[in-house]
């Protein structure tokens, strides 16, 4: 998989997808929904912060 030649909308497109999708399992299944209304704000802060350190610091690099 050659990853370099992914520009902004291709990126952007793949977020989309991922939200979208989980906004399905939300609503399509009823435990899930109820895990993320349960857990608190934070745990989805602090991993979405984790996980996007190597990209971050990947796209900074020189």
């Amino acid at each position: 998989m050659n990853l370099k030649n992914f520009d902004f909308l291709n990126v952007t497109l793949i977020k989309l997808s991922v939200f979208l999708a989980t906004l399905f399992w939300v609503s399509v299944w009823k435990g899930f929904a109820d895990w993320v209304m349960n857990t608190h704000w934070a745990w989805f802060a602090v991993s979405s912060l984790v996980i996007a350190i190597r990209p971050v610091r990947t796209a900074l690099r020189k």
